[in-house]
């Protein structure tokens, strides 16, 4: 409830964690066999583990499909959202599971927003723990960017956000930020499904101008010269977004 850094789990990357996951998930059919089943040998603790167990059933939905609240872990948000400040943030309604089965389930429609902050996940190498970025939608899909001058410009027009949008006044925008730092070495598949420029900016960076891919974004920091962010890892597949932040 206090937030958590953005980070995610992955099970399939670390061999003790799936093997805690598939004990667990042996601990819940053993549980369900005992109280469906034997309900005697459960006695008078049944109705105790029923709501236990609906208890924790709600809780991981409601995490996994609704609301969660994550810490900001860096400045590359600021002014908007400074290190170590705790936000809600609403998912997008998908349930993304890796572990055991991969598979993605959409319960409820959504498209992101230009303007909208949102958290996603970026594959970035091998381990257990994989960091999500925090960022702000700056175009989406079918979008024509450029820029020019210190100023982004999406579809002929200069950045601008209003209040349902997180008022926010765009510094100098220039297509690589100050302290660069190189493009990922490896492009994950759903980014070499978005195309040959969603490929070409992975590999080498944002150009100077171009189109949004359909099905994804292009995300910027709000503090634009400390922030990694599309300009140094291209476009940003919709199926990535996890949540963003509803407007104030």
């Amino acid at each position: 409830m206090l937030g958590s850094p953005p980070e995610s789990v992955s099970l399939r990357d670390c061999p003790v964690l799936a093997l805690f996951g598939f004990l667990l998930i042996a601990g819940v059919l053993t549980l369900w066999y005992f109280l469906h089943f034997r309900p005697a040998a459960t006695g008078r603790l049944r109705p105790t583990l029923l709501i236990t167990l609906g208890l924790i059933l709600f809780v991981m939905h409601v995490r996994a499909l609704a609301f969660e609240r994550v810490q900001v872990n860096g400045s590359s948000m600021a002014p908007t959202l400074s290190e170590g400040q705790a936000f809600w943030v609403r998912k997008t309604g998908v349930l993304d599971l890796g572990f055991p089965f991969s598979f993605r389930i959409g319960l409820r429609p959504w498209k992101p927003e230009t303007g909208q902050i949102i958290v996603y996940r970026y594959p970035t190498g091998n381990g257990c723990i994989h960091p999500l970025w925090i960022k702000r939608v700056v175009a989406t899909g079918g979008d024509s960017y450029r820029f020019a001058n210190g100023t982004l410009f999406v579809n002929g027009k200069a950045e601008l956000y209003s209040a349902d949008s997180h008022t926010f006044n765009p510094p100098k925008t220039y297509p690589y930020p100050e302290n660069y730092q190189p493009p990922l070495p490896t492009i994950p598949d759903a980014v070499r499904a978005l195309g040959v420029e969603a490929q070409y900016a992975a590999m080498n960076g944002l150009p100077v101008s171009g189109t949004v891919p359909r099905l994804s974004v292009l995300v910027l920091g709000d503090n634009r010269s400390h922030s990694r962010d599309s300009r140094t890892i291209g476009f940003i597949p919709e199926s990535f977004i996890l949540g963003y932040v509803p407007a104030r």
